[in-house]
């Protein structure tokens, strides 16, 4: 670090020098050496909405409590004329990494990290592996929106046109890094669970109007060839799944890109079809 970063910050700055490694080996290595009782982790395009958010967070730092996520606003330009939206999730995902808080010494006992292997979707491995590690009773969801996730059209995510598209095999790559460390620890059914949302939701997302169009044929092609080898590591587990879950989990994300007219249910090949094309 340059001399003289950190001046004029009204608080101390304490910085660590480790090897270059990637995004999850920094995060990391903010776990290991901080010495706070909760930590969270913020990106450039995250804000709190306003100066009492933080407070709010810190009113539910109570012992017992180990994990803290709120409801928080997404910025997102409209798909007719550019604008800029406020998008509201409710805050109980697995996927996105700003608007929690985790208490350190839980992460640290139950060894939950960003795996260094993955530098794409590393964020929603490990905050799936803290919401399903912890129990109900210890978490606490404020409903109120505290953040914003900010639109950066330099994003990584954002710079260009389809990113998870183009990615999709990393996207798959932290999927089953996922399944694996929840196996290892005996979570099967936590495990079953995502091996049927991701392949229901590559069926969903690959045959939507958004994504399956004449340019992205190859895009396309690629993406089910992931999927195909992911399916065939884990279909042992995806064949002994409920068919009534599995439907469950089509319904939910197809319902969801319908009300976007981003899917024609009676314009794609059936599910157990496609899966079956994917098996061969």
């Amino acid at each position: 670090m340059p001399d003289g970063f950190c001046d004029g910050y009204p608080f101390k700055i304490r910085s660590v020098n480790i090897p270059h490694g990637g995004i999850s080996a920094a995060r990391n290595a903010g776990i290991k050496y901080s010495n706070a009782e909760w930590i969270m982790f913020c990106d450039s395009d995250d804000a709190f909405l306003c100066t009492t958010s933080l407070q709010t967070y810190m009113k539910f730092m109570v012992e017992g409590k180990v994990l803290i996520t709120s409801a928080f606003f997404e910025e997102a330009p409209s798909l007719e004329d550019g604008r800029i939206l406020l998008l509201w999730h409710d805050g109980t995902d697995y996927i996105f990494i700003h608007g929690k808080a985790f208490r350190r010494d839980w992460l640290l006992k139950n060894k939950i990290g960003f795996n260094n292997e993955i530098q794409l979707h590393e964020d929603t491995y490990f905050v799936a592996m803290a919401k399903y590690l912890a129990a109900k009773e210890n978490t606490v969801y404020i409903r109120d929106p505290l953040y914003l996730w900010q639109y950066n059209k330099k994003s990584v995510s954002r710079s260009y046109d389809n990113f998870v598209l183009q990615t999709y095999d990393q996207l798959l790559k932290k999927n089953a890094a996922l399944t694996q460390e929840l196996l290892r620890r005996g979570m099967f059914i936590e495990a079953k669970g995502i091996v049927c949302r991701s392949i229901t939701d590559a069926y969903c997302r690959l045959n939507s109007k958004k994504w399956n169009t004449q340019e992205n044929a190859e895009l396309i092609k690629d993406a089910e060839d992931s999927v195909a080898i992911f399916l065939q590591k884990y279909d042992y587990i995806f064949k002994g799944s409920d068919p009534k879950k599995i439907e469950a989990f089509l319904n939910d994300t197809r319902n969801t890109l319908i009300k976007r007219n981003e899917f024609d249910i009676d314009a794609v090949i059936p599910f157990d079809e496609w899966v079956e094309r994917l098996r061969k």
